[in-house]
């Protein structure tokens, strides 16, 4: 087939050609066949033909360490520029490669990774890991510290542990198994195995969040502080006011060990076998608008001579009154509360501040002002507002408060006093700052003396008379949250026959 004088004759169909009509050849179209074998056989520097793309080698397949990429090659190894391009991944490949490991279907090495694999995604999933246990860790200790009461340790040795065992899997490992392939003979990809183990490190991230809350040596650390704080509470040393009520209360509050119950009297599971408590009905009834349909029953404790219990005689209605005129009217000056000592609280009360500020009147930035501290000083005391002696000074305000707005300052408010106004740093009584006591307290205080007139139990009674009954000093507390009114023990009152009543 070589020459340009070879002619092909075409036959045709005689029916479309006449009888004068010559043969048609490739020549006479332009067309003719060429040769190539003088050619080929002068051109030996022609590129051979393209290997076929895509990756065909095995799990230890070197054709990743013969990458073509410009980028970080003929660069030391020691420089930064040679190791960037085991850097170069976007997010949505660090993600997609994060997942299929979690979800382990297909051929990582071909489908996923596509003769690309990275260094990003194992480094930094390998310090994420790190982090997550030793926060996560952390944060359960010290939850089981809270809960054990007792004072919590951070233990960074934790976080050198997770750096070594997290780091070692991930780097180490795959280090070691490509020497030891290598060793074999094989030729393994060493950038590949640190994908492998880099990316299967994913699954622990989540795993850290639902570890159990304490290894076992945080537990042996939890056991022996346990016992330290027992110890602790049954040394009377421990503690400077080592009192009765005081080691009765911590008992009560204690998570190690926890509280015992079994002598708590609950009496709204009242049993009547139970030897500590007597049920009685008071000799008068309690005469009062305030108090709501009762039995007229109450309870004495033969263990503590002298307490009286009457649950609940109060209606719906007198509570919400009672409550509503604690927070409005019963905080009005002239009667103290604690934040007088470092506030200026306004004359009608910082509950109708309060309402003000709810409804708009007052400016948005508008703040209770602080008391200033003025020259008549001694020993931390303001002495120009007592006129007795320098035993009963009130206490300076303090300049370092913040200033806030009644909305926040109302939730400060700890106690308010009636009547004969209270020194808390002596706890004794102002006999010289003595105010009308709230008709309305009043007269519930002597409704409730005058119906136990009379009550007694196993060689104590009350002979106090309902009709000698005058209040002259009350508290009003007032409790957030989680607050408790502590054991306490009144020795301000000059009359110790007159009864003390209490109610909550």
């Amino acid at each position: 087939m070589s020459g340009k004088n070879y002619n092909v004759l075409v036959d045709m169909d005689d029916a479309e050609y006449s009888h004068n009509t010559q043969p048609a050849t490739i020549e006479s179209d332009g067309l003719e066949f060429q040769d190539f074998s003088n050619s080929s056989a002068n051109n030996t520097s022609a590129p051979p033909p393209p290997p076929p793309s895509g990756r065909t080698g095995s799990f230890f397949d070197t054709q990743q360490q013969q990458r073509t990429e410009s980028s970080g090659m003929g660069k030391p190894v020691w420089s930064v520029d040679y190791y960037s391009r085991f850097f170069d991944v976007d997010t949505s490949q660090v993600l997609e490669r994060c997942l299929k490991t979690m979800y382990p279907v297909g051929d990582f090495a071909n489908d996923t990774l596509n003769n690309q694999p990275d260094l990003y995604g194992p480094f930094w999933i390998s310090t994420t890991v790190v982090f997550a246990l030793f926060v996560c860790s952390s944060l359960a200790g010290s939850l089981a510290a809270y809960i054990a009461n007792v004072p919590h340790e951070n233990d960074f040795r934790l976080l050198s542990y997770a750096v070594g065992v997290v780091y070692s899997y991930g780097f180490l490992c795959p280090a070691l198994v490509w020497a030891a392939t290598k060793y074999c003979g094989c030729q393994p990809s060493l950038l590949d195995i640190v994908n492998y183990y880099g990316y299967g490190l994913t699954i622990w991230i989540p795993v850290s969040n639902i570890m159990p809350p304490t290894s076992r040596r945080q537990q042996k650390i939890l056991e022996r502080q346990k016992q330290e704080a027992t110890n602790r509470k049954q040394k009377t040393s421990s503690y400077v006011n080592q009192a009765p009520f005081r080691y009765a209360e911590r008992n009560f509050k204690s998570r190690v060990p926890p509280p015992d119950y079994s002598k708590v009297v609950d009496l709204h599971h009242y049993d009547s076998k139970d030897p500590r408590i007597v049920k009685i009905s008071l000799p008068n009834k309690l005469v009062s608008p305030f108090f709501g349909e009762q039995d007229c029953s109450a309870y004495l404790l033969n263990d503590i001579p002298g307490l009286i219990i009457i649950q609940n005689p109060f209606t719906d209605k007198a509570q919400r009154h009672f409550i509503r005129e604690c927070l409005k009217v019963y905080s009005r000056a002239p009667n103290t509360s604690n934040l007088d000592t470092h506030y200026t609280i306004p004359t009608d009360g910082l509950w109708n501040f309060y309402e003000r500020e709810h409804r708009g009147d007052l400016g948005h930035d508008y703040c209770v002002p602080r008391k200033q501290v003025n020259n008549s000083t001694k020993n931390g005391y303001d002495s120009s507002s007592s006129s007795e002696s320098d035993e009963k000074l009130d206490p300076l305000p303090v300049e370092t408060l913040p200033l806030l707005p009644p909305s926040q300052l109302i939730y400060k408010m700890r106690w308010v006093t009636l009547g004969y106004q209270y020194h808390w740093p002596t706890k004794t009584y102002h006999f010289d700052r003595r105010y009308d006591v709230p008709r309305e307290v009043d007269e519930l205080t002597r409704a409730v003396v005058t119906a136990i007139e009379g009550v007694g139990h196993n060689g104590w009674k009350n002979t106090y008379r309902g009709s000698d009954y005058r209040t002259e000093a009350g508290v009003v507390n007032y409790y957030q949250y989680r607050d408790t009114l502590m054991g306490h023990v009144d020795r301000s009152e000059l009359n110790m026959q007159a009864p003390l009543v209490s109610i909550r």
